[in-house]
């Protein structure tokens, strides 16, 4: 198992390695990344999530709903609820983004029946035993990252911009910096690299099937993460239940997280 993940591990690192070209864009780094922002999701989403986990002594599957709304400053709140297995049914996490300083994250267990903040140091923690951590969940926040255009790279045939981000409240986070693959004219994320502050890389992502929502708005709805350090693998796939427009701001409250899980 480790030797089949060790060869996908190289195929994807090779394969999508083809050309880099010095930056010649008319855009800076982080404009084209608050484009991708604004156009990577809708303002308010609710979506169902299926994600598969394989790790070296097997796999098993979390299903669960998620809860979307964006705020000024392109802070987004967040609530997920799983609805399997049914040994966790009912667990939620409650995510509040902040432009400055950490985010607000609550995380429910039924079997407790209360909520519990999440402090800094555990939102490097993985949801649910996956290789996705809780602040993987979070949107791209632009205030919290200085990005730096590198130039352009092909993946998969794709002309991709390749940005290096490196956060601004470097106790924030577990990455010490990430590496953006954003395809030149859709602005939709192809692949995005985690390393750790020590530069070992952590975790490759690969997002598959963006595809407009409505207008020209984008929302890649496979994302595959490999963990280089753990040799496992998660796929998080993602479809759209709705997109409103009114979703009630008391569906981001810890209430809500501990209650009826109303949207």
């Amino acid at each position: 198992m480790k030797n089949l993940f060790r060869t996908i591990t190289q195929i994807v690192l090779v394969s999508s390695v083809l050309l880099i070209s010095s930056p010649s864009s008319a855009l800076t780094a982080q404009q084209i990344v608050k484009k991708y922002a604004r156009l990577y999701q809708p303002k308010e989403a609710v979506l169902s999530a299926n994600m598969v986990v394989a790790k070296p002594g097997g796999e098993f599957v979390r299903s669960f709903i998620f809860v979307s709304k964006e705020y000024p400053q392109d802070l987004n709140k967040t609530l997920i609820r799983v609805i399997h297995p049914e040994n966790i049914r009912g667990m939620g996490l409650l995510i509040l983004e902040n432009e400055d300083g950490p985010n607000d994250v609550w995380f429910y267990l039924t079997s407790l029946e209360k909520s519990k903040k999440i402090i800094t140091g555990e939102q490097a923690h993985n949801l649910m035993d996956s290789d996705f951590a809780y602040e993987d969940f979070r949107g791209e926040v632009v205030g919290r990252f200085e990005y730096r255009l590198l130039g352009f790279q092909y993946v998969e045939r794709k002309k991709c911009f390749l940005i290096e981000a490196t956060p601004t409240f470097f106790n924030d986070t577990q990455y010490g910096r990430r590496m953006l693959w954003i395809r030149k004219g859709r602005y939709n994320k192809v692949k995005e690299e985690f390393y750790d502050k020590n530069g070992g890389l952590m975790k490759t992502a690969i997002y598959k099937d963006a595809y407009s929502t409505f207008g020209k708005k984008f929302k890649s709805m496979s994302i595959t993460m490999l963990n280089h350090q753990r040799g496992s693998k998660s796929v998080l796939s993602l479809t759209f239940s709705s997109v409103k427009y009114r979703i009630p701001d008391s569906t981001f409250t810890i209430e809500n997280l501990e209650g009826a899980f109303v949207y």
